[in-house]
């Protein structure tokens, strides 16, 4: 190869390896930053997840100190004092707060259930929780109208939780004097896939008392 030809691959060379390097240099940053990204977003989510921990951690911890008091009335107040309409466990705690308040101010334990129904921002399997507890609530004041409005949601929904709500609608059934609604509500119980042992047996109960030994 001649000179001039030598001199002008090392040109071409130069300027390869040139052109190369920018461009490593310009894939660097943003490398770099999705990286740094990655980082952040890896200690983020330790740091959500352990704070979420403790925070599971100090509210059981208040829960059980709560259920420990003598009184209920006691428990009833500290139960309450544990709902947090802003955090995701005030489901629970409202629950818990309304069982205890159902044998000492029954009205206000369905007032509870009743708010807890109506929140948007709860997830739907304790909205539909909390519809029923509230119409099974003894000496609540509810009517029968009432109840039924109560319940009407819930017993459309599939599992367990709309068979127990067919329950008691077939319970408000025979209490108004429709005996055949009340059997045929508890013979589809008593069909239904999702029934549990005692659920069926109360069914195959129900339907006994209500004169007929058919399931």
């Amino acid at each position: 190869m001649s000179d001039s030809g030598s001199f002008v691959s090392e040109v071409s060379g130069e300027l390869r390896r040139d052109r190369m390097f920018k461009l490593m240099r310009r894939l660097a940053i943003p490398a770099g930053v999705t990286v740094a990204l990655a980082v952040v977003a890896v200690a983020f989510y330790s740091w959500r997840y352990e704070a979420a921990q403790r925070e599971a951690q100090r509210l059981g911890a208040a829960i059980l100190e709560a259920r420990g008091l003598a009184e209920p009335d006691a428990r009833a107040g500290a139960l309450a004092g544990l709902v947090d309409p802003q955090s995701p466990s005030s489901a629970v705690t409202a629950m818990l707060a309304a069982a205890e308040e159902v044998s000492l101010r029954p009205a206000d334990a369905v007032a509870r259930l009743t708010e807890l129904a109506l929140n948007p921002d709860i997830p739907p399997v304790y909205r539909g929780i909390a519809r029923l507890k509230a119409a099974m609530v003894p000496d609540s004041g509810l009517d029968a109208a009432a109840r039924r409005d109560m319940l009407a949601p819930v017993a459309g929904a599939e599992g367990l939780l709309g068979l127990l709500a067919q329950e008691q609608l077939a319970m408000l059934d025979a209490e108004e004097g429709d005996r055949q609604a009340a059997l045929e509500r508890l013979r589809a119980i008593a069909a239904a896939p999702g029934a549990t042992p005692q659920l069926l047996q109360r069914a195959g109960n129900m339907i006994v008392i209500l004169g007929t030994d058919r399931p």
